[in-house]
Protein backbone atom coordinates (compact mmCIF):
# COMPACT_ATOMS: atom_id res chain seq x y z
CA UNK A 1 0.00 0.00 0.00
CA UNK A 2 2.61 2.52 0.34
CA UNK A 3 4.38 1.91 -2.89
CA UNK A 4 0.58 2.92 -4.20
CA UNK A 5 0.61 6.15 -1.95
CA UNK A 6 3.85 7.10 -3.29
CA UNK A 7 2.87 6.79 -6.85
CA UNK A 8 -0.37 9.03 -6.16
CA UNK A 9 1.79 11.42 -4.70
CA UNK A 10 4.40 11.64 -7.26
CA UNK A 11 1.16 11.63 -9.98
CA UNK A 12 -0.24 15.00 -8.09
CA UNK A 13 3.36 16.39 -7.77
CA UNK A 14 3.39 16.56 -11.58
CA UNK A 15 -0.09 17.87 -11.55
CA UNK A 16 0.98 20.96 -9.76
CA UNK A 17 4.17 21.04 -11.86
CA UNK A 18 1.91 21.20 -15.36
CA UNK A 19 -0.98 23.76 -13.86
CA UNK A 20 1.87 25.98 -12.65
CA UNK A 21 2.42 26.78 -16.07
CA UNK A 22 -1.32 28.34 -16.51
CA UNK A 23 -1.27 31.56 -14.21
CA UNK A 24 -0.24 34.36 -15.98
CA UNK A 25 -2.99 37.12 -15.01
CA UNK A 26 -2.41 38.93 -11.68
CA UNK A 27 -6.29 39.41 -11.59
CA UNK A 28 -6.73 36.10 -11.73
CA UNK A 29 -10.30 34.30 -11.17
CA UNK A 30 -13.51 34.70 -13.77
CA UNK A 31 -11.91 38.47 -14.50
CA UNK A 32 -13.10 38.54 -18.11
CA UNK A 33 -16.80 38.61 -17.33
CA UNK A 34 -18.82 39.80 -19.71
CA UNK A 35 -22.30 39.31 -21.68
CA UNK A 36 -22.80 36.36 -23.43
CA UNK A 37 -21.87 35.90 -26.75
CA UNK A 38 -23.86 35.46 -29.63
CA UNK A 39 -23.56 32.74 -32.08
CA UNK A 40 -20.78 30.71 -30.58
CA UNK A 41 -19.74 27.19 -31.79
CA UNK A 42 -18.24 24.25 -30.36
CA UNK A 43 -14.66 25.75 -31.24
CA UNK A 44 -14.95 28.88 -29.44
CA UNK A 45 -16.31 27.19 -26.51
CA UNK A 46 -13.41 24.58 -26.29
CA UNK A 47 -10.33 27.30 -27.09
CA UNK A 48 -11.92 29.73 -24.15
CA UNK A 49 -12.31 27.30 -21.89
CA UNK A 50 -9.00 25.45 -22.78
CA UNK A 51 -7.13 29.24 -22.40
CA UNK A 52 -9.07 30.03 -19.56
CA UNK A 53 -6.23 31.90 -17.07
CA UNK A 54 -7.10 29.59 -14.26
CA UNK A 55 -4.99 30.64 -11.30
CA UNK A 56 -6.85 28.88 -8.09
CA UNK A 57 -9.89 26.85 -8.13
CA UNK A 58 -11.33 24.59 -6.09
CA UNK A 59 -11.92 21.06 -7.90
CA UNK A 60 -14.12 18.18 -6.60
CA UNK A 61 -13.10 15.06 -8.13
CA UNK A 62 -14.74 11.91 -9.29
CA UNK A 63 -13.62 8.51 -10.15
CA UNK A 64 -15.61 4.97 -10.22
CA UNK A 65 -14.35 1.83 -11.80
CA UNK A 66 -16.33 -1.33 -11.54
CA UNK A 67 -15.79 -4.68 -13.85
CA UNK A 68 -16.67 -8.56 -12.83
CA UNK A 69 -15.34 -11.40 -14.61
CA UNK A 70 -16.72 -14.85 -14.49
CA UNK A 71 -13.62 -17.64 -14.32
CA UNK A 72 -14.06 -21.38 -13.55
CA UNK A 73 -17.66 -20.84 -12.85
CA UNK A 74 -16.63 -17.99 -10.18
CA UNK A 75 -17.84 -14.74 -10.11
CA UNK A 76 -15.57 -12.12 -9.56
CA UNK A 77 -16.00 -8.21 -8.68
CA UNK A 78 -13.48 -5.53 -8.51
CA UNK A 79 -13.91 -1.77 -7.74
CA UNK A 80 -12.08 1.55 -6.89
CA UNK A 81 -13.94 4.50 -6.21
CA UNK A 82 -12.49 8.17 -5.69
CA UNK A 83 -13.77 11.33 -4.33
CA UNK A 84 -12.27 14.07 -2.86
CA UNK A 85 -11.69 17.73 -2.67
CA UNK A 86 -8.35 19.67 -4.28
CA UNK A 87 -7.71 23.30 -3.88
CA UNK A 88 -5.10 24.11 -6.91
CA UNK A 89 -2.99 27.34 -6.83
CA UNK A 90 -0.88 28.52 -9.53
CA UNK A 91 1.88 31.45 -9.63
CA UNK A 92 3.73 32.38 -12.90
CA UNK A 93 5.46 29.45 -14.03
CA UNK A 94 7.00 27.50 -11.69
CA UNK A 95 5.38 27.77 -8.65
CA UNK A 96 2.23 26.24 -7.42
CA UNK A 97 0.04 24.57 -4.75
CA UNK A 98 -1.97 21.45 -4.10
CA UNK A 99 -4.40 20.51 -1.10
CA UNK A 100 -6.18 16.84 -1.35
CA UNK A 101 -8.57 16.04 0.89
CA UNK A 102 -10.91 12.15 0.35
CA UNK A 103 -10.98 8.60 0.14
CA UNK A 104 -10.01 6.02 -1.95
CA UNK A 105 -12.19 2.65 -1.52
CA UNK A 106 -11.25 -0.46 -3.22
CA UNK A 107 -13.21 -3.44 -3.41
CA UNK A 108 -11.67 -6.94 -5.00
CA UNK A 109 -13.02 -10.13 -4.15
CA UNK A 110 -15.07 -9.27 -0.96
CA UNK A 111 -12.11 -7.92 0.31
CA UNK A 112 -12.72 -4.21 1.24
CA UNK A 113 -9.56 -0.86 1.64
CA UNK A 114 -10.92 2.39 2.22
CA UNK A 115 -7.52 4.93 2.16
CA UNK A 116 -8.54 8.60 3.60
CA UNK A 117 -6.21 10.93 3.09
CA UNK A 118 -5.06 14.63 2.87
CA UNK A 119 -2.36 16.08 1.27
CA UNK A 120 -0.13 19.29 0.68
CA UNK A 121 1.67 19.93 -2.36
CA UNK A 122 3.87 22.85 -3.36
CA UNK A 123 6.26 23.55 -5.86
CA UNK A 124 8.55 26.96 -5.81
CA UNK A 125 10.98 26.83 -8.38
CA UNK A 126 13.20 24.08 -7.37
CA UNK A 127 11.63 23.74 -3.96
CA UNK A 128 9.45 20.87 -3.65
CA UNK A 129 7.38 20.25 -0.67
CA UNK A 130 5.12 17.48 -0.40
CA UNK A 131 2.86 16.04 3.27
CA UNK A 132 0.42 13.48 3.85
CA UNK A 133 -1.40 12.00 6.80
CA UNK A 134 -3.45 8.55 5.91
CA UNK A 135 -4.95 5.80 7.59
CA UNK A 136 -2.61 3.30 5.95
CA UNK A 137 0.75 5.36 7.40
CA UNK A 138 -0.71 6.10 10.82
CA UNK A 139 -1.79 9.23 12.75
CA UNK A 140 0.45 11.71 11.98
CA UNK A 141 1.75 14.39 9.20
CA UNK A 142 4.57 12.67 7.25
CA UNK A 143 7.21 14.83 4.93
CA UNK A 144 7.46 13.12 2.15
CA UNK A 145 9.34 15.48 0.03
CA UNK A 146 12.80 13.27 0.03
CA UNK A 147 10.92 10.14 -1.31
CA UNK A 148 10.19 11.80 -4.55
CA UNK A 149 12.52 12.02 -7.68
CA UNK A 150 13.29 16.27 -7.59
CA UNK A 151 14.93 16.02 -10.90
CA UNK A 152 11.60 14.54 -12.10
CA UNK A 153 10.06 17.52 -10.75
CA UNK A 154 12.06 20.00 -12.17
CA UNK A 155 12.11 18.69 -15.87
CA UNK A 156 8.05 18.60 -15.64
CA UNK A 157 8.55 22.11 -14.46
CA UNK A 158 11.10 23.11 -17.07
CA UNK A 159 8.76 21.45 -19.92
CA UNK A 160 5.79 22.98 -18.72
CA UNK A 161 6.86 26.77 -18.31
CA UNK A 162 8.82 26.23 -21.97
CA UNK A 163 5.34 25.06 -23.92
CA UNK A 164 3.07 27.25 -25.51
CA UNK A 165 0.30 26.95 -23.39
CA UNK A 166 -1.85 28.21 -26.43
CA UNK A 167 -4.75 25.76 -27.11
CA UNK A 168 -6.14 25.37 -30.22
CA UNK A 169 -8.71 23.46 -32.49
CA UNK A 170 -9.36 23.06 -35.89
CA UNK A 171 -12.53 22.53 -37.52
CA UNK A 172 -11.58 19.14 -38.44
CA UNK A 173 -11.05 17.76 -35.17
CA UNK A 174 -13.36 15.10 -34.50
CA UNK A 175 -14.90 16.84 -31.11
CA UNK A 176 -15.47 20.12 -33.01
CA UNK A 177 -17.07 18.29 -35.64
CA UNK A 178 -19.11 15.37 -34.18
CA UNK A 179 -20.14 17.46 -30.46
CA UNK A 180 -23.72 19.01 -29.99
CA UNK A 181 -23.59 22.85 -28.30
CA UNK A 182 -26.80 23.52 -25.94
CA UNK A 183 -27.11 25.36 -23.11
CA UNK A 184 -27.76 24.43 -19.47
CA UNK A 185 -27.45 26.13 -16.29
CA UNK A 186 -25.46 23.26 -14.34
CA UNK A 187 -24.46 24.08 -10.33
CA UNK A 188 -26.10 27.63 -10.26
CA UNK A 189 -24.09 28.22 -13.84
CA UNK A 190 -25.14 29.40 -17.04
CA UNK A 191 -23.30 27.07 -19.47
CA UNK A 192 -22.53 26.19 -22.45
CA UNK A 193 -23.12 22.24 -22.60
CA UNK A 194 -20.85 20.54 -25.14
CA UNK A 195 -21.59 16.60 -25.46
CA UNK A 196 -19.43 14.40 -27.47
CA UNK A 197 -18.88 10.51 -27.88
CA UNK A 198 -16.68 8.97 -30.22
CA UNK A 199 -14.31 6.12 -29.81
CA UNK A 200 -10.16 6.12 -29.55
CA UNK A 201 -9.90 4.81 -33.31
CA UNK A 202 -10.69 8.75 -33.89
CA UNK A 203 -7.36 9.58 -31.92
CA UNK A 204 -5.02 6.99 -33.32
CA UNK A 205 -2.53 9.78 -34.40
CA UNK A 206 -2.28 11.11 -30.71
CA UNK A 207 -2.15 7.88 -29.33
CA UNK A 208 1.16 6.91 -31.65
CA UNK A 209 2.75 10.04 -30.54
CA UNK A 210 2.16 9.27 -26.91
CA UNK A 211 3.49 5.61 -27.67
CA UNK A 212 6.46 6.89 -29.63
CA UNK A 213 7.04 9.85 -26.46
CA UNK A 214 8.02 6.16 -24.57
CA UNK A 215 9.85 4.62 -27.43
CA UNK A 216 7.29 2.34 -28.59
CA UNK A 217 4.26 2.92 -31.92
CA UNK A 218 1.27 1.47 -32.99
CA UNK A 219 3.16 -0.71 -35.25
CA UNK A 220 5.22 -2.26 -32.38
CA UNK A 221 1.79 -3.10 -31.17
CA UNK A 222 0.61 -4.57 -34.67
CA UNK A 223 3.92 -6.79 -35.11
CA UNK A 224 2.29 -9.05 -31.98
CA UNK A 225 -0.41 -9.99 -34.24
CA UNK A 226 -2.99 -7.35 -32.40
CA UNK A 227 -5.27 -5.56 -34.68
CA UNK A 228 -4.77 -2.66 -32.22
CA UNK A 229 -7.51 -0.28 -34.65
CA UNK A 230 -10.38 -2.21 -34.50
CA UNK A 231 -9.70 -2.47 -30.79
CA UNK A 232 -9.68 1.04 -30.33
CA UNK A 233 -12.24 1.57 -32.56
CA UNK A 234 -14.58 -0.73 -29.78
CA UNK A 235 -13.38 1.46 -27.21
CA UNK A 236 -16.31 4.39 -26.73
CA UNK A 237 -16.26 6.87 -24.74
CA UNK A 238 -18.92 10.07 -24.17
CA UNK A 239 -17.90 13.01 -22.45
CA UNK A 240 -19.93 16.31 -21.17
CA UNK A 241 -18.13 20.00 -21.13
CA UNK A 242 -19.50 22.77 -19.00
CA UNK A 243 -18.28 26.10 -19.82
CA UNK A 244 -19.77 29.42 -18.82
CA UNK A 245 -21.74 31.38 -21.10
CA UNK A 246 -20.49 35.20 -19.48
CA UNK A 247 -16.56 34.03 -20.09
CA UNK A 248 -15.93 30.39 -20.96
CA UNK A 249 -14.86 29.64 -17.51
CA UNK A 250 -14.54 26.00 -17.05
CA UNK A 251 -17.19 24.61 -15.01
CA UNK A 252 -17.21 20.81 -15.15
CA UNK A 253 -16.02 17.84 -17.16
CA UNK A 254 -17.64 14.47 -17.67
CA UNK A 255 -15.55 11.54 -19.25
CA UNK A 256 -17.53 7.96 -19.31
CA UNK A 257 -16.20 4.88 -20.76
CA UNK A 258 -18.53 2.45 -19.11
CA UNK A 259 -20.20 1.86 -22.06
CA UNK A 260 -17.28 0.25 -23.94
CA UNK A 261 -18.09 -3.95 -24.06
CA UNK A 262 -14.55 -5.55 -22.92
CA UNK A 263 -15.55 -9.28 -24.84
CA UNK A 264 -15.74 -6.78 -27.88
CA UNK A 265 -12.30 -4.91 -27.55
CA UNK A 266 -10.55 -7.99 -27.35
CA UNK A 267 -12.61 -9.74 -30.18
CA UNK A 268 -11.86 -7.35 -32.77
CA UNK A 269 -8.24 -7.11 -31.44
CA UNK A 270 -8.27 -10.63 -32.78
CA UNK A 271 -7.89 -12.30 -29.71
CA UNK A 272 -10.84 -13.62 -27.44
CA UNK A 273 -11.92 -14.92 -23.45
CA UNK A 274 -11.08 -18.34 -24.35
CA UNK A 275 -7.38 -17.27 -25.94
CA UNK A 276 -6.93 -15.10 -23.14
CA UNK A 277 -7.97 -17.97 -20.38
CA UNK A 278 -6.03 -20.53 -22.43
CA UNK A 279 -3.00 -18.39 -22.11
CA UNK A 280 -3.30 -17.67 -18.44
CA UNK A 281 -4.82 -21.08 -17.73
CA UNK A 282 -8.08 -19.93 -16.39
CA UNK A 283 -11.36 -20.72 -17.81
CA UNK A 284 -12.58 -17.36 -18.74
CA UNK A 285 -16.56 -17.17 -19.53
CA UNK A 286 -17.33 -13.65 -19.07
CA UNK A 287 -16.06 -10.56 -18.41
CA UNK A 288 -17.70 -6.80 -18.29
CA UNK A 289 -17.25 -3.71 -17.82
CA UNK A 290 -19.73 -1.71 -15.54
CA UNK A 291 -18.36 1.50 -14.36
CA UNK A 292 -15.54 3.77 -15.96
CA UNK A 293 -16.37 7.51 -14.94
CA UNK A 294 -14.33 10.62 -13.93
CA UNK A 295 -15.95 13.54 -13.10
CA UNK A 296 -14.56 16.93 -12.68
CA UNK A 297 -16.41 19.67 -11.54
CA UNK A 298 -14.86 23.34 -10.81
CA UNK A 299 -15.94 26.12 -8.36
CA UNK A 300 -13.76 28.95 -6.14
CA UNK A 301 -12.49 30.67 -9.11
CA UNK A 302 -9.51 32.66 -8.47
CA UNK A 303 -10.12 33.03 -4.66
CA UNK A 304 -8.11 29.43 -3.54
CA UNK A 305 -4.83 30.07 -1.57
CA UNK A 306 -2.93 27.11 -0.87
CA UNK A 307 -0.62 27.01 2.39
CA UNK A 308 1.19 24.63 4.34
CA UNK A 309 -0.24 25.23 8.30
CA UNK A 310 3.06 25.35 10.34
CA UNK A 311 1.83 23.06 12.71
CA UNK A 312 1.86 20.68 9.42
CA UNK A 313 5.20 21.25 9.06
CA UNK A 314 6.64 21.38 12.68
CA UNK A 315 4.98 18.12 13.88
CA UNK A 316 5.64 15.95 9.97
CA UNK A 317 7.57 12.97 10.85
CA UNK A 318 10.73 12.91 8.02
CA UNK A 319 10.23 10.35 5.54
CA UNK A 320 13.33 8.34 6.60
CA UNK A 321 11.87 7.89 10.19
CA UNK A 322 9.42 5.39 8.88
CA UNK A 323 10.83 4.37 4.69
CA UNK A 324 11.77 1.10 5.94
CA UNK A 325 9.87 -1.59 3.58
CA UNK A 326 8.66 1.37 1.39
Amino acid sequence: MKKRVLALCLSLCLVAGVFAGCGKDDEGGRSSKGSKKKDVTVQEVLEGMGNYDLQSAHADVKFDFAADATAMGQKMDVSVNADFGMDVEAEGDTKAGIKLDGNFDMNAMGQKESLPMEMYVTVDGEDFKIYLKSDELGSDWYDLSSAIDQDQIKEALEQAAGQDTKVEFSKDDPIVKNSKLTEENYNGVDCYKITYSDNLASYTDVIDEALKQENMSLDDIKSYGIEIEKALAEIKFDVVIYAATDDFAPVAVIFDMGSTNIESVLEASGYSLQTIGALAGVDISEVNLTACKFELTYSELGKVKVEIPDDVIENAVEYDAYSYGF
